[in-house]
């Protein structure tokens, strides 16, 4: 038995996952899904949340973000 596979997690950690491109936002459902497909498999992890990265989405869909525009959290 490997050092790694001695050392078993006792608890997943946390997996958030960054959102900032056109791509990513048209897989966004398949990336959610396959997170949870893996974890389930015994990936140490569990998907915990997304961000979004609205900025880099705005330059990858080649856009600019307005003068007057204002970040949200939610």
């Amino acid at each position: 038995m490997s050092s790694l596979e001695e050392k078993k997690l006792k608890k997943k950690f946390n997996l958030i996952i960054f959102i900032e491109s056109a791509v990513g936002m048209l897989n966004l459902p398949d990336i959610c899904r396959r997170a949870n497909e893996i974890s389930e498999m015994g990936a140490p992890f569990t998907l915990e949340g997304i961000v979004f990265g609205s900025d880099d989405y705005l330059a990858n869909i080649g856009n600019t973000k307005l003068r007057y525009s204002t970040s949200v959290s939610v």
